[in-house]
């Protein structure tokens, strides 16, 4: 198998329309992992066959990462892809285009299309780079990337961060100067109405925080000013 499959979700019945868009997913093997942090297996008996095994995790977690960290425990393939269970792949060649473009990379990556916009802010196609921009915004949308398991033998996302662990997991691989691959794609469709998409101060409370650790204090007299501008703009701009 090629590429597994994270889908961490809490009571969304728009998972079947996630697994939907994997099961169109050509020249490609995949294995699906779905997190359930509600620990309701009644909740997916209704769910159809599909051609690709899907291993189920019934349990309470401590939030989205950690969601995510116990799927990516279990995954045996080469790469990683972590899906909402809001969200949806663009297309019926999403992963195996990434893959193909891969073969040189550690993290591939491409946009996503926002859907639902409730905030004037939020654009429609999110357009990525890396590492360039890390110091001011997260430049990576999650649902925009693939990576190498490997990647995670190392370490996982940090459970501490409840909205932006993986720009914290972003800031830690630019450091490690892994190897990218930028595919001018759109890589899925995501509902643009979650937590970090509200734009509330605790957001902006963990972005001081993680940049505190990858930042120099010098570059955090800047940083900081310009962290709070950004919540002020992003209130004043509903």
């Amino acid at each position: 198998m090629q590429c597994s499959v994270v889908i961490p979700t809490f009571r969304d019945n728009r998972i079947a329309a996630a697994l939907a868009s994997l099961s169109i997913q050509k020249n490609i093997q995949l294995e699906v992992i779905v997190v359930d942090g509600a620990n309701e297996p009644e909740a997916f008996q209704s769910l159809p066959t599909y051609s690709f095994p899907i291993t189920f995790i019934h349990e309470k977690d401590n939030g989205v990462y950690d969601a995510m960290n116990k799927g990516i425990a279990v995954a045996k393939c080469e790469w990683i892809y972590l899906l909402g269970s809001d969200d949806v792949l663009a297309n019926e060649n999403t992963l195996s285009n990434l893959i193909s473009r891969g073969t040189q990379a550690d993290v591939v990556f491409g946009n996503v299309e926002n859907t639902g916009l409730s905030h004037s802010a939020t654009t429609k196609i999110h357009i990525p780079s890396f590492p360039n921009g890390m110091i001011w915004k997260h430049t990576l949308h999650q649902q925009g990337v693939l990576y190498r398991r490997a990647l995670f033998q190392e370490r996982n996302f940090k459970t501490s961060y409840q909205i932006l662990g993986d720009y914290e997991f972003h800031f830690h691989l630019k450091n490690k100067n892994v190897k990218v691959e930028y595919v001018n794609e759109t890589v899925a469709r995501c509902d643009a109405n979650g937590l970090s998409k509200r734009y509330v101060w605790k957001l902006y409370s963990e972005e001081i925080r993680l940049k505190n650790e990858y930042l120099s204090a010098i570059q955090m007299l800047v940083v900081v000013p310009f962290i709070v501008a950004k919540y002020l703009f992003k209130k004043l701009t509903k």
